[in-house]
């Protein structure tokens, strides 16, 4: 509150001069203060597009200049602007058509004239392939663009053997990555898969650099060989490191290398099991049949004497009966289809080369590493330790960043805004000085007319009067000229001083 009261009394004191170069002074530290905010940390900038022609880079650059949107250019192919300026810059380019894609897909069709021959049309559709796959293949992680070329053979009714369709695709990968085996298959399984009559073996990727990544020849190598391959390296890092951290444990970093190889079994078996339960029986058929038959008593010899003989005794037939019934039970039974994919290691060869300070140690040092690596003497697994004397130079620490380099953003910006304040501090003090003369020539010259007034309103001259009376002319007219009386005083301390 007291600080409050001080300041009101200073502003009132001031003279409107002071006044309006206060106002100044504040308005020039403001805009500065504002202005290193703003502009005194760098804008971070993305990229917009990459792998431009120059004459897409030339209109994408007309246009932002045009719509006043700063840029950034690295090479004749790679445009940056602003981070937040990103997805907004693009979506109101491709409202313009920019950047023009060259893979034109099945819209070929669209501008399709009516009058068109078998040939363009199976060339059209070529082209629309193409470029579909290129579209496709560019939209994959690592990718940044896609060129496939197919050439399909024309069939033919008198060729025996006809000849197969083959692709050729050309992969741009982008800077720092690298794409897997597995990834490259999937490119050439998705092309072959797209293409009518394309076999996989008659697929070839390339990159950018003229390097074949996918041939004939490797399509040996299934993506369940390179799981199989990837597994065993994985194994033998994972005992590898296990074996290191202990031995940098016992005898300190760059005393001990380990290295293992492993040669393991990763086929896999599929087992069929079927079991069978006697003690549960299920009628599954049950099949009776009946066979019944008579058989008459046997008659006397055909002749003439026994047609005409007539016989009266009745004698009985004879009937036979006879019944068969069979029956089909069911046990049940189980099938099991097991599938192993369990990786066996068949043989292990550990090497261990120690330093020769630690030649009386080795045998210790090395039966502790076979016991963590799970050396087995009956599998057939080797063992190999060698003591040498070990290079002396010395390893290149890890460089640490300094204070400056970790907070070189914050420490910029603190110098510029030092700056900022200094310029304005030192600008001020030139105001001041400037103005501070008329200033000053103007207090005086009121002083001195204020004096005047005074003593022209004094008839009386002091010399004459009593020294009373002096007294009261004097505190009568400081009553009724306070502002006058006060400059007075001022004045006669400034003399005396």
């Amino acid at each position: 509150m007291a600080k409050q009261n001080m300041l009101q009394k200073w502003w009132q004191k001031s003279t409107s001069t002071q006044k309006w170069l206060f106002g100044i002074v504040s308005c020039l530290f403001l805009t500065v203060l504002l202005f290193t905010i703003f502009y005194a940390i760098e804008t971070e900038y993305k990229v917009l597009f990459r792998g431009l022609e120059s004459q897409e880079a030339s209109q994408i650059i007309d246009w932002l200049k045009q719509e006043q949107v700063p840029y950034q250019l690295q090479g004749e192919s790679i445009v940056l602007v602003p981070a937040h300026l990103v997805y907004d810059v693009r979506l109101r380019l491709a409202g313009k058509g920019l950047p023009k894609s060259k893979n034109t897909g099945f819209e070929l069709f669209d501008q399709n004239p009516l009058h068109t021959t078998e040939f363009l049309q199976q060339l059209n559709y070529t082209r629309a392939l193409q470029g579909e796959l290129s579209r496709t293949i560019g939209y994959l992680e690592g990718v940044e663009k896609a060129t496939v070329h197919i050439a399909r053979p024309k069939p033919s009714l008198f060729q025996r053997k006809q000849e197969s369709t083959t692709a050729s695709i050309v992969l741009h990968i982008k800077r720092g990555h690298e794409l897997s085996k597995k990834s490259i298959y999937g490119i050439a399984y998705l092309v072959s898969n797209s293409v009518e009559g394309l076999r996989l073996e008659d697929v070839s990727i390339l990159d950018q650099n003229g390097h074949l990544l996918f041939q004939k020849e490797s399509q040996s190598n299934s993506p369940s060989d390179e799981h199989a391959l990837e597994i065993q390296k994985n194994r033998e890092e994972y005992l590898k490191n296990k074996a290191q951290s202990l031995l940098e444990e016992i005898v300190g970093k760059n005393k001990a290398i380990v290295r293992i190889h492993l040669e393991m079994d990763l086929t896999e078996t599929k087992e069929l099991k079927e079991t069978y339960n006697p003690d549960s029986q299920t009628v599954q058929k049950e099949t009776v049949r009946t066979h019944k038959s008579r058989e008459n008593p046997q008659e006397g010899i055909t002749g003439v004497k026994e047609n005409l003989k007539k016989t009266t005794t009745n004698q009985k037939q004879r009937e036979e009966f006879e019944e068969t019934k069979e029956t089909e039970y069911v046990i049940d039974k189980n099938v099991k289809e097991v599938q192993n994919k369990t990786a066996i290691c068949k043989r292990l060869s550990l090497a261990l080369v120690l330093d020769q300070s630690l030649s009386d140690r080795a045998e210790a040092i090395g039966r502790l590493i076979q016991e963590t690596v799970g050396y087995q003497n009956k599998r057939g697994d080797t063992f190999q330790v060698t003591t040498i004397p070990f290079s002396q130079e010395e390893q290149p620490q890890p460089q640490t960043l300094s204070f400056i380099d970790t907070h070189h953003t914050i420490i910029v910006f603190s110098i510029k805004a030092f700056l900022a304040a200094f310029g304005m501090l030192l600008l001020t003090i030139i105001l001041l000085k400037i103005f501070r003369k008329p200033i000053e020539k103007a207090e005086n010259t009121n002083k001195k007319d204020v004096i005047e007034g005074i003593q022209e309103k004094s008839p009386v001259e002091i010399s004459d009067l009593s020294l009373q009376n002096t007294v009261q002319q004097v505190r009568k007219i400081s009553q009724e000229n306070t502002q006058d009386a006060a400059a007075l005083l001022h004045q006669w301390f400034e003399e005396k001083s």
